[in-house]
């Protein structure tokens, strides 16, 4: 039986060998005894054998003598076990050369399921396994040449890096070793970071570390507390996941950035806190005042008056210098508690908290301007100035010596512009009631702003209205003579502006002209104003030609029957501030004549004392552009300015007017000490070859008084109102005055 069963298993075994024989895969066909019963020619391919050189054999053959038996077992095992072995298998060919195959092994069994026999089936990956290997080295190398570089450009990098491994430093570079201030690695590795991280400081604790990025501050080995900026990066240091910290010292910056955010919120001249600081304190004492109903404050608004001329005749240095010394003598006027702020300029503002009553606001203003009229000395300078104060209290039920329902309580307060606009309010009306005072805003300060608001809104359609059409005015021009006091005649008028308001009637310059310089509505309105008198002193030359003799007499003394002619007529009109220093005044000038077809000697403009004083330099050079056109010009209210004479001699003027504060008290002047100072004007002017005009005449006394010291020409109630231009061309055609 035994033959007849061994003859079917070789039948069986030859019959898989002839399957496979020409399979491209290496085959090889074994019995039960694990010898080689078949060898397909892939087989010799891969392996280098001949069927010759392997049947028989086992396939140990084909590996190293260590692993043989061990490699034989585990496949054995396995296919009994799984039915299948795969893997891949170093093998020896038959030259000596080693190469890699990726073997798969299954049984092969009889009719009964036993096993007789195993197919393995080799698949050479020795190339591929080679390129593999290759690849993988030429990648593990790049990988540690990149690894290598990393190390270096830690080790070399200006910036400190550290790593941390179990709360234990186990890295620094040399620049973290120069931070810590150690002079070795050896000083700071193994010790933990919070060694040398002030934790009490920012009072954060250790879980704090665990953010990406911090700032911290750094205890180095000397003691030395630095700013620095923690960044943390997780990281694998030689296969330890460890924690990568990059440091900078920040303290620099720190210094930087609070240098910048102090300047940014203090004015830098005086060292005070500016208005953006004052306006975020002033937001907070706004909502404690909502959040607590008994909390009060109060603003104190502060301008210094005549600041500008001390700061142009003394030069900007000074002007700087005055401004920290009052700095100083305010901080020492208020509690420390107390917010002293610059706005800007010569401006100051205040915050008191929780003052008692009024009383003690207005006991605090008193002693800043009693502080401020002391000489404050600088250099060589001895300066007296003087500030006005504008204040405003945060409620209207605020303690105050007044009924309850009277005018004087202040409103309740939503936001900071407010307050800020009424202490300003409060500030102006004090200016405007003579300046070194204090005015406490209410509401009837508040109606009065309104007021002036509408009344702006109207003055700038009323302007608007002559800008397109002149002829439409709501403006009329009124003309006051000019009286020659030796002849009597009229020799030019002085032109006034009135304002019919469609509501309010006629408003008198008094009124809206500040508000007009103020607002920059003065240059269009003056420019009208040109326009429209010129165009009538054009009418009285072809009304009034040649009906006046010649008059040779510079200073109009000749005989009481001279009468002056209409050629030599002036036109007399008041330039503001503003208009004056514009550079396109002349310009306008200039455009306005050719239209009027008249001379330009008859056009007399009047300029203040206080605007030439604020730039002299500048004024000389406008004046002389002026007069070598052949303009007239004129110094209005002379005597009430500052250092006027010294500056009269340089100005390129025609003449002079007397303000009416010195005419008015000459024939009550029982100590002739105006009487004296009107005569050193005329003498002055008669001296500098200047014409002398005296304004506000009111009383013969007066004139007569004028006369005898040889004043050219007047004007007056006592010769006439400000008249419209019919009345004043009927004056014109037959007015003498009776000297």
């Amino acid at each position: 039986m035994m033959p007849n069963k061994e003859g079917k298993t070789e039948k069986l075994l030859q019959k898989e060998a002839l399957i496979f024989e020409y399979l491209y895969d290496g085959v090889i066909i074994t019995d039960i005894q694990g010898n080689i019963f078949a060898w397909n020619s892939g087989a010799s391919r891969i392996f280098g054998y001949s069927q010759i050189d392997i049947l028989g054999k086992t396939p140990a053959i084909l590996h190293k003598p260590e692993i043989a038996s061990k490699l034989t077992k585990q496949i054995i095992q396995k296919i009994k076990t799984h039915g299948r072995w795969t893997g891949e298998i170093n093998f020896i060919r038959k030259d000596g050369s080693e190469g890699v195959s990726e073997t798969t092994v299954t049984p092969i069994k009889n009719e009964y399921h036993q096993m007789v026999g195993t197919i393995g089936i080799n698949r050479d990956i020795t190339e591929q396994k080679r390129v593999q290997s290759l690849e993988r080295y030429r990648m593990e190398k790049a990988l540690q040449e990149s690894e290598d570089r990393y190390q270096r450009l830690i080790d070399s990098s200006p910036e400190a890096i550290a790593v941390n491994y179990m709360e234990k430093l186990i890295y620094i570079n040399c620049a973290a070793i120069r931070l810590f201030g150690a002079n070795s690695q050896e000083e700071i590795i193994g010790h933990s970071l919070s060694q040398f991280i002030d934790f009490n400081y920012t009072a954060r604790g250790k879980k704090q570390l665990q953010r990406v990025q911090q700032q911290e501050k750094l205890i180095k080995l000397n003691g030395e507390v630095i700013d620095v900026e923690i960044v943390k990066i997780p990281s694998n240091y030689n296969g330890k996941t460890a924690t990568q910290i990059i440091i900078r010292d920040v303290t620099e910056c720190k210094k930087i950035e609070a240098k910048l955010i102090y300047e940014k919120f203090h004015d830098m001249l005086t060292g005070l806190p500016n208005r953006i600081l004052f306006l975020d304190r002033l937001k907070l004492a706004l909502s404690r005042t909502q959040e607590h109903p008994n909390y009060q404050f109060a603003l104190l608004f502060l301008d210094l008056d005549r600041f500008k001329v001390i700061n142009d005749s003394l030069g900007y240095t000074i002007g700087d210098q005055l401004l920290v010394a009052i700095s100083k003598i305010l901080r020492n006027c208020i509690r420390a508690s107390d917010i002293l702020a610059r706005l800007g300029g010569d401006e100051f503002i205040i915050l008191l908290e929780y003052p008692t009553d009024i009383d003690y606001i207005t006991t605090v203003a008193t002693r800043i301007n009693r502080e401020l009229a002391k000489p404050i000395y600088l250099k060589e300078h001895e300066i007296f100035i003087t500030a006005s104060i504008g204040i405003v209290v945060s409620h209207r039920n605020f303690t105050m010596h007044a009924h309850e329902n009277d005018s004087s309580f202040s409103p309740i307060y939503n936001n900071s512009e407010e307050l800020l606009r009424d202490a300003e309010i409060a500030m102006y009306r004090a200016k405007a009631l003579g300046k070194g005072r204090y005015e406490v805003f209410n509401l009837t300060i508040h109606n009065q702003a309104i007021s002036l608001l509408s009344m702006e809104i109207d003055l700038r359609r009323a302007v608007e209205m002559i800008k397109e059409n002149p002829l439409n005015s709501q403006f009329i021009l009124n003309y006051q003579p000019i009286v020659c006091l030796s002849t009597g005649n009229i020799v030019g008028f002085e032109v006034l502006t009135r304002w019919q308001h469609p509501i309010q009637g006629l408003i008198l310059p008094g009124k809206f002209i500040p508000l007009a310089e103020e607002t920059g509505l003065i240059v269009p309105l003056e420019i009208w104003i040109l326009q429209t008198a010129y165009y009538q002193l054009t009418i009285w030359q072809q009304e009034l030609k040649g009906k006046y003799t010649e008059c040779n007499d510079k200073f109009l003394y000749s005989s009481p029957n001279f009468r002056c002619p209409t050629d030599n007529f002036i036109m007399s009109i008041n330039c503001s501030s503003q208009h004056f220093s514009q550079s396109n005044l002349l310009e306008e000038v200039n455009n306005i004549l050719p239209q009027t077809n008249y001379q330009p000697n008859s056009l007399q403009l009047e300029i203040t004392e206080n605007i030439i004083i604020e730039n002299i330099s500048l004024a000389t050079k406008i004046l002389k552009k002026l007069k070598n056109k052949k303009i007239r010009l004129s110094i209005d209210d002379f005597g009430t300015g500052y250092s006027s004479l010294s500056y009269l001699q340089q100005l390129p003027i025609n003449s002079v007017k007397i303000d009416r504060s010195f005419v008015s008290k000459l024939d009550s002047d029982t100590s002739g000490k105006t009487l004296k100072i009107v005569n050193t004007i005329i003498t002055l002017a008669y001296n500098l070859g200047l014409e002398i005009i005296a304004e506000g005449i009111e009383t013969k006394t007066q004139m007569q008084q004028l006369k005898r010291l040889k004043c050219n020409k007047g004007q007056g109630y006592l010769f006439s109102k400000p008249l419209e231009s019919n009345d004043a061309t009927k004056l014109l055609r037959n007015f003498k005055y009776p000297l």
